[in-house]
């Protein structure tokens, strides 16, 4: 049974990998031809380190998170259901009671998420302004 389930999670990982690298390669395409397609006006307003951070790293950052939240998804739904299948089978009374607790859990789950939201769009900004510092410094 193991050697099935690491089969399996070999597989399934390996599968979220060329899904990741594939939607890496279409987010950086549809990024770039947004930026040609942006009036002169944009590139006086915009600089250079902020488009390149975005084309670089922003790119790789949301479609890695992106993957690896889908990857965990799918995993705990699996999981959850083959868990609450074996509760029912077991005691079904305790697990009507145990699921009571799932808006709780849902809840708690939305406002980290809103606040990891907020910590990543910072990270972002940061790593925008560096790559503009930097650009600045080795363009002079």
């Amino acid at each position: 049974m193991s050697v099935i389930t690491a089969a399996a999670s070999g597989l399934r990982g390996a599968c979220f990998i060329v899904c990741m690298s594939r939607m890496n390669v279409r987010v950086r395409q549809k990024a770039y031809k947004s930026i040609l397609s942006q009036e002169v006006a944009y590139f006086d307003q915009t600089k250079t380190g902020d488009l390149t951070s975005r084309l670089s790293s922003d790119t790789v950052k949301m479609s890695e998170s992106v993957s690896l939240n889908l990857n965990v998804f799918f995993r705990s739904l699996v999981q959850a259901a083959g868990v609450f299948a074996l509760m029912f089978v077991l005691h079904w009374q305790l697990t009507v009671v145990t699921f009571l607790a799932v808006p709780l859990v849902v809840l708690v789950s939305k406002v980290y998420g809103n606040y990891y939201r907020h910590l990543t769009k910072l990270v972002q900004d940061a790593q925008a302004e560096a790559n503009v510092s930097a650009e600045e410094v080795i363009g002079a």
